[in-house]
């Protein structure tokens, strides 16, 4: 990296070597089924592989992946005596090593279970701290589009700049990438409402369930809002480390 390039990295983004166990957890569990999102290079091999985030245990430490977009790959997999994975959760890049634990699977479809990282390098924007939000908080927010149709949805992130909700596939038919979601309401952990404006950015169509998932930032927040906000996500943080804990 040059270091023109490392310097407006620095100014946009906090580096942060995270060490906490359940927070890796947490950030890594948010990949889990997005196909390839995560980048694979072994030793000092300069060729990256893509594979998938099959499954996340945060109890017994380790990762699950599979998908490998290289059949080379497997076989690298089985010598290399570590592991580098990279890529980006949240909008923010993150890497870390870690081991080959064992593989399974067959021929066509092997699986691989690698370490759960004691650390991970976490570039982080300065502005919007993310954090996932569990399903089974149900944590919903209602967008109306232009038109005035209500759409209501699981919070599946969530940061004080924005947020990614998750809709079913009752309401994700009735959505495409035309549709422009902008007066929210979101029902937080302790009953408050909050009603903003939102500014969707994007749209995830997930094939295997047909739900969707979109993207956005919030508009116009007020000084009462943003903190009811950074008080819910500090609220899911605690929550996330005392289950992480309790299991331990």
């Amino acid at each position: 990296m040059s270091s023109s390039t490392y310097s407006e990295k620095k100014n946009k983004y906090q580096f942060e070597s995270i060490e906490s166990a359940a927070r890796i957890f947490t950030l890594l569990r948010s990949l889990k089924g997005q196909r390839r999102a995560i980048k694979l290079r072994f030793d000092n091999d300069t060729e990256t592989s893509s594979c998938t985030l099959v499954d996340a245990h945060g109890t017994e430490a380790y990762l699950v992946l599979g998908e490998l977009d290289k059949s080379s790959a497997h076989a690298q997999f089985k010598h290399a005596s570590r592991i580098h994975v990279s890529g980006e959760v949240n909008g923010s890049e993150f890497n870390f090593n870690t081991q080959l634990l064992a593989q399974s699977g067959t021929k066509q479809d092997h699986q691989y279970k690698v370490k759960l990282p004691r650390t991970m390098q976490y570039w982080q924007r300065r502005a919007a701290h993310r954090v996932h939000v569990s399903m089974a908080l149900n944590v919903k927010a209602a967008l109306n589009d232009d038109e005035g149709k209500c759409f209501v949805g699981q919070i599946r992130d969530i940061s004080a700049g924005g947020m990614r909700v998750q809709f079913m596939k009752s309401d994700a038919q009735a959505l495409d990438s035309n549709v422009q979601l902008t007066d929210c309401k979101i029902t937080l952990h302790d009953n408050t409402d909050l009603q903003c404006r939102f500014e969707m950015r994007h749209l995830h169509m997930h094939e295997r369930n047909k739900a969707c998932t979109i993207g956005g930032q919030f508009a116009n927040l007020d000084f009462t809002q943003t903190r009811a906000i950074r008080r819910f996500i500090a609220t899911l943080e605690r929550k996330s480390l005392r289950g992480f804990s309790a299991r331990h």
